[in-house]
């Protein structure tokens, strides 16, 4: 072999020594980058953690803990551009260097930039998942507790209005908070107070004897003569054959769906009822109502009752729908 063949095998160990160099430096790189990554993801969690907690203390406003979110959403955004930078210097680095021992840059370029994309994705994930944190909290559900009276009250008048509990208390408060915020109320014991000169004035007014003066206008056979002619061509719907046997059909697949899932996923319940997912989200808050135990969360029921149950109170909603 001549001296002209040793240059150029050893030229050749010599960039294969160099290339292999580089590629262990773009795996510590590339591990180094995940371990950054896997740190942002702890720090994103105990931040979502964090506004949880924010949730359950009652001082806290939906304001204060949309706040601390978007304060994650800009840590994470520095987060990526401390990477960015650091992983750029570490690229120029390795580049010259391949330059320098004439390496093929080509694959060097295709690994830095599957890290460029693996931080923009992993970042991109996280502030999905604290939009979606955020957008839940919008419709979040308190949990109350009611006397047991108050709770068959309320029942009574939803079965009256044919409506449900949790609408009822919606278009309450939605009516009663605005009063309530407009009345500078400083505490419950105003309330009182206000309602005591509302009935005060009920009293001097004479609204509360109305009832008893139409009913001395009109006699009892003269309003049920108007009952009957206003309800002759009216009255309860009869359940058709054709709508029997298409609730069956529905409590079929209801039932199918619990089984199967273990759970109620609020999406699939609407589209099997054919109704809205706040129609749906209202069957379980009433079924939650009827005493079946669970958590509703990220759009899905998690019962820790007996299936059974769920399925025989939901088969009862719908008879009603």
């Amino acid at each position: 072999m001549s001296d002209k063949d040793d240059y150029y095998d050893e030229d050749l160990e010599e960039r294969m020594e160099a290339e292999q160099e580089v590629r262990e430096e773009i795996d510590e790189l590339t591990q180094d980058i995940d371990d950054e990554l896997d740190d942002m993801y702890e720090e994103v969690e105990e931040g979502i953690e964090d506004a949880y907690e924010y949730i359950e203390e009652a001082h806290h406003s939906y304001r204060d803990v949309a706040e601390k979110l978007e304060q994650e959403k800009r840590r994470l955004e520095e987060k990526r551009e401390r990477l960015r930078d650091k992983y750029r210097h570490m690229q120029e680095k390795l580049r010259h260097k391949a330059e320098r021992k004439r390496i093929n840059t080509r694959e060097l370029e295709e690994r830095m930039k599957e890290i460029d994309e693996r931080i923009n994705a992993k970042t991109e994930a996280y502030k999905s998942r604290i939009d979606a944190l955020n957008e839940k909290l919008k419709f979040k559900r308190m949990n109350i507790s009611v006397p047991g009276a108050m709770k068959d009250s309320w029942k009574g008048m939803a079965d009256d209005l044919n409506t449900s509990v949790s609408e009822i208390i919606r278009k309450s408060m939605s009516l009663v908070g605005k009063a309530l915020s407009e009345s500078n109320l400083k505490d419950l014991s105003e309330l009182d107070n206000l309602g005591e000169k509302i009935e005060e004035a009920v009293k001097k007014s004479g609204i509360e004897d109305i009832g008893e003066k139409i009913e001395a206008q009109i006699n009892e056979k003269d309003l049920e003569k108007i009952i009957k002619q206003k309800y002759k061509s009216k009255g309860p719907k009869a359940e058709t054959a054709k709508e029997s046997v298409e609730k069956e059909r529905l409590k079929k697949r209801v039932r199918g769906l619990i089984k199967l899932q273990k759970s109620i996923p609020i999406a699939k319940l609407a589209q099997i009822l054919d109704i809205s997912e706040e129609q749906a989200e209202n069957l379980i808050y009433e079924i939650a109502a009827e005493g079946i135990e669970g958590d509703l969360e990220e759009g899905v029921f998690k019962f820790s009752t007996d299936p059974d149950e769920v399925i025989e109170v939901l088969y009862q909603l719908i008879d009603r729908i």
